[in-house]
């Protein structure tokens, strides 16, 4: 590496993982709204995600970050994952992977980008996301607990769940509840759980 590259390398520093979240994080936290962010958040047992966001006035909302370190080598899968079971979804990146990330992300994709601007980290959005045409509610109910979704069941007076695995109970729900009324149900459960009490290990789908 000659003198001019290792200059050029000092001005431009790697964009790092470790730095971009917390300046996505932020434009949605000073924006007052009613929400939660979980980071490596389990879509399902192949994929998890860098971070989901819980906001019942938007949406659920997929973020996955490729800083400079990173490549796109599965992407392709990520997003065929994060589209199943996220209403929005976002890939938040850096110049390096910026052009690329837009020829191969589906239309319905958002993409933000994360760029050093007098020294800081800025960050902008180049394309807004569409609702995925591939959510489906019967993925995102298995973000819940087996507790989770007897809770509500008990709630809404709907029996039979007793002896019934979470896969049932989930058919349950879904054949008994107004979809809009069970999707605001599953925001109030991800939006209390509290992970210090009670974590899930039953990996039944």
């Amino acid at each position: 590496m000659n003198t001019a590259e290792k200059q050029e390398k000092k001005r431009h520093p790697k964009l790092l993982d470790q730095d971009m979240r917390p300046v996505l994080f932020e434009m949605f936290e000073m924006s007052g709204e009613r929400m939660r962010i979980m980071e490596e958040f389990v879509l399902c047992r192949k994929c998890r995600a860098d971070a989901v966001m819980f906001a019942p006035e938007r949406g659920i909302i997929g973020f996955e970050i490729k800083s400079d370190r990173d490549s796109l080598e599965r992407l392709e899968h990520q997003v065929r994952d994060y589209s199943r079971f996220c209403d929005y979804n976002y890939l938040v990146t850096g110049a390096k992977y910026i052009n690329k990330a837009a020829e191969v992300l589906p239309e319905f994709w958002g993409i933000y980008c994360i760029s050093e601007q007098n020294g800081a980290l800025k960050l902008t959005i180049e394309r807004e996301a569409a609702v995925s045409p591939k959510v489906r509610l019967q993925n995102q109910l298995k973000f819940l607990w087996r507790n989770e979704l007897i809770d509500i069941m008990k709630r809404h007076k709907i029996r039979g769940y007793s002896s019934r695995n979470k896969s049932k109970i989930r058919r349950l729900l879904l054949d008994n509840m107004d979809k809009q009324e069970l999707k605001s149900e599953l925001f109030e459960m991800m939006m209390e759980r509290d992970y210090s009490i009670y974590e899930e290990t039953d990996e039944e789908e």
